[in-house]
């Protein structure tokens, strides 16, 4: 029987520099939860996830990075409040 890996078999781990964070969305989209980023897994397809100080994070709608943009797959917002904004917004 062959090995099949796990939807995400996390091949490399990239460290980051401080100051990512992941943002996911509480009080009904009224507020963020952050936590930081450590490092960002690569599985063999060029997948990446956020690696946090508990382990991988998938339960996240958007990236904060070093310089204070926030961004997702197909965004890019200049603050945490722009991108609350247009998250409230849709």
């Amino acid at each position: 029987m062959a090995y099949t890996p796990p939807p995400f078999a996390p091949q490399h781990a990239i460290p980051v520099y401080p100051g990512f964070f992941t943002l996911a969305l509480v009080d009904g989209g009224a507020d963020v939860w952050r936590t930081p980023v450590v490092g960002f897994a690569m599985d063999s397809d060029g997948c990446t996830l956020p690696i946090g100080p508990q382990g991988l994070i998938d339960d996240y709608q958007a990236i904060q990075n070093p310089d204070g943009t926030v961004e997702n797959f197909d965004q890019v917002w200049e603050s945490v409040e722009a991108f609350l904004s247009s998250m409230n917004k849709a």
